[in-house]
């Protein structure tokens, strides 16, 4: 029995992929495994089998809007923005652009977007192999579509006339096999950014640090405050869920340093980068990354067409259910800030402990004393203070070595600054971290997709590519299990009829003004579950009567209330 149970199965989950690509999506068919067939696997496959490129090229565009890392496509506003990474003309014409369009009035269409890794992810440490540090255009098209239209898998060479070792990939002038490739290699650095920033670094470990400051001010915020109860639920089991996942996860020789080319260290490094700031990438800022409103805003990609309600990118509804939501949670927060610091400006002034809080979450921390804490926030409100040292004890002694200095600290001045604070702690702890977690399983889950590992070196030249060219650099299906097996497990939701967004497991609103916040928050956000819902069961209908508008093909309901849980708790 044993020996039939090997020859049956064993193929199918030891060893390297061989024989086609077709032969990869046998593995969801293993009953011993009972992995769900992600959605992927189906149109990916049929469109390979079909030779239907474009199909492909659609879904890897819509992964920059609904997939698991919809935070980090941005609008080309000028050629300038893309001259030093990428080697493109202004007057160029690319794939998919109508006839007499080119990159320049692709640009001043506000149509060419870009999602760009070529300084963040350069010079890399890897734990498997390489990680590329490329950059991609797209492109949206007449039909509101967006497309790929140009790949650079390292940054152009500014001292070179030419990029003959990293040329420009397009859809037109390279072999299915070879774009398809370096479409991979491109989805492998967006894997690796995705875990490090959008979800551990500024979900996970952020939460933790406004946690940890709320709790171990030298003036702790008392559990009675009303901005501890207001944030208190979207706290709830962050810090042992962190606490499973260093041990498990991101731990030296843990599951991320198997499933991933950049394991641990690289992935910590990447988090350091983009915390601290590297080369062009500036450093991450609360009040600017880190508020929704403000991110879209400065990506450019919130605008609106003139006498439209259309958006300039069309079908990000990442953007469109996430803006729905931050302004509901901004609603339930102003609520509660502006019936106690609104009205008496002295109160905000006064509140020591919500100024302790804030000077410890901007402090920077200091290495030498990690006991005095200090989260090194960039983008908390801040005032300017005067702080004498280098004097006696005695306050009369005529000391020449008393100086003073100047420094800011962290300070709430007015209401509207701990409103926009606090919304987006709220936001990232529910809503933030669902986006960036809930669709895992559905990308990570077929390596062809999106894959956290590959292996070998990444195309150099255009040569034409194979299938056999392609299984080669899959990771083993070994790897590729447990890639399976992490990304289902944290893609699993709680039980939506309890405790999703606004439905409190704990009750800390117990005030007047606290629990009717409370209730009006609840009430929009059912009205929110109940338009989602409504969208996704039309998008059913559409799609079983074969409407050719029903696009993007997936159902994007990663953002319905009742799917969100409150607090990181995955």
């Amino acid at each position: 029995m044993i020996n039939q149970w090997k020859a049956r199965f064993l193929p199918h989950l030891t060893g390297s992929w061989t024989h086609s690509l077709q032969t990869t999506g046998n593995i969801y068919k293993v009953p011993i495994l009972s992995f769900a067939e992600p959605q992927s696997v189906k149109r990916y496959l049929n469109s390979v089998k079909k030779n239907r490129w474009s199909d492909l090229d659609e879904m890897f565009a819509e992964q920059r809007l609904i997939g698991t890392n919809p935070v980090v496509i941005r609008r080309v506003t000028s050629y300038d923005d893309i001259k030093n990474s990428i080697r493109v003309e202004a007057d160029e014409h690319l794939p998919y652009m109508e006839e007499g369009c080119t990159v320049q009035t692709a640009i001043d269409g506000k149509r060419l977007y870009m999602v760009d890794y070529t300084d963040i992810l350069s010079v890399l440490p890897c734990k498997n192999g390489m990680i590329t540090a490329p950059i991609a255009l797209f492109f949206v098209t007449e039909k509101k579509k967006l497309m790929p239209v140009a790949i650079q898998l390292f940054k152009r060479h500014l001292d070179c006339k030419d990029d003959s070792d990293n040329p420009v990939f397009k859809p037109d002038n390279a072999n299915p096999y070879t774009w398809l490739l370096v479409k991979m290699w491109f989805n492998n650095a967006d894997a690796s950014y995705h875990q490090s920033v959008s979800h551990l670094g500024f979900t996970h470990l952020l939460m933790e640090s406004m946690y940890l400051a709320l709790r171990q001010t030298m003036e702790t915020v008392s559990i009675s405050h009303p901005l501890y109860r207001l944030m208190a639920p979207h706290f709830l089991y962050t810090l042992q869920i962190n606490k499973q996942a260093w041990d498990l996860l991101i731990s030296e020789g843990g599951s991320f340093d198997i499933v991933m080319t950049i394991g641990v260290k690289g992935l910590l490094e990447i988090v350091r980068r983009r915390y601290e700031g590297f080369r062009s990438c500036a450093p991450w800022k609360l009040d600017k990354e880190g508020n929704l409103e403000e991110d879209i805003k400065d990506r450019g990609v919130g605008l609106k067409y003139p006498d439209s309600d259309e958006y300039y990118l069309p079908n990000y509804t990442f953007r469109d259910d996430a803006l729905d939501l931050y302004r509901i949670i901004k609603e339930y927060v102003t609520a509660v800030v502006e019936h106690y610091y609104a009205k008496e400006t002295d109160t905000l002034e006064n509140d020591h402990e919500i100024q302790a809080w804030a000077k410890m979450l901007n402090k920077k921390c200091n290495k030498e004393k990690l006991s005095e804490g200090g989260c090194g926030i960039k983008g908390i409100p801040t005032k300017t203070v005067e702080t004498s040292y280098g004097c006696w004890d005695e306050p009369d002694a005529d000391d020449a070595n008393c100086q003073t200095k100047e420094e800011r600290v962290g300070h709430f001045s007015t209401a509207d600054q701990v409103i926009s604070v606090v919304t987006s702690i709220i936001f990232t702890g529910s809503v933030g971290h669902a986006a960036v977690n809930f669709r895992q399983y559905e990308e990570y889950g077929f390596p062809l997709n999106y894959p956290s590992l590959l292996h070998g070196a990444p195309p150099r030249n255009k040569d034409i590519r194979s299938e056999e060219d392609i299984l080669q650099v899959l990771p083993t299906k070994e790897q590729t299990l447990l890639s399976m097996k992490i990304s289902n497990l944290l893609s699993q939701h709680g039980d939506p009829d309890l405790n999703y967004l606004s439905d409190f497991e704990k009750q800390y609103q117990y005030d007047p003004v606290g629990t009717e916040a409370a209730a009006k928050f609840k009430s929009a956000i059912d009205k929110q579950i109940v338009k989602i819902t409504r969208r996704s069961e039309d998008f059913v209908i559409r799609q079983l009567e074969g409407d050719p508008d029903a696009i993007p093909e997936i159902d994007y309901n990663i953002l319905n209330p009742k799917f969100i849980p409150n607090s990181i708790s995955i």
